[in-house]
């Protein structure tokens, strides 16, 4: 995609994968013109964040999937300097 100030884009879901494309596309391509649709209300039950556990895991039989998830999850600290808040307080882990 060329960084075309005339140039829109609709992001339907503002959880936090909606969020997170957006946020993503506007460091991408600045004078985008982005809009987010979703619901107002931050306490939607039907959302992927609509509570504080999370799992997630950076092992996987692909080497793909394994560098993938490990920079994804590195990045946390990126949106963090952004935002000015953690989106990720690691409690435990579980090694099998």
């Amino acid at each position: 995609m060329e960084d075309n100030p005339r140039q829109r884009i609709v992001v339907i879901g503002a959880g936090l994968f909606g969020s997170a494309t957006a946020k993503h596309l506007s460091i991408l391509y600045p004078t985008l013109r982005i809009t987010l649709l979703g619901p107002t209300s931050s306490q939607n039950p039907n959302t992927a964040h609509n509570d504080v556990s999370r799992l997630y895991r950076s092992t996987s039989p692909s080497a793909y999937w394994s560098d993938l998830a490990e920079r994804s999850i590195n990045e946390y600290a990126t949106i963090k300097g952004s935002v000015g808040k953690s989106l990720l307080v690691i409690h435990s882990s579980l090694i099998f």
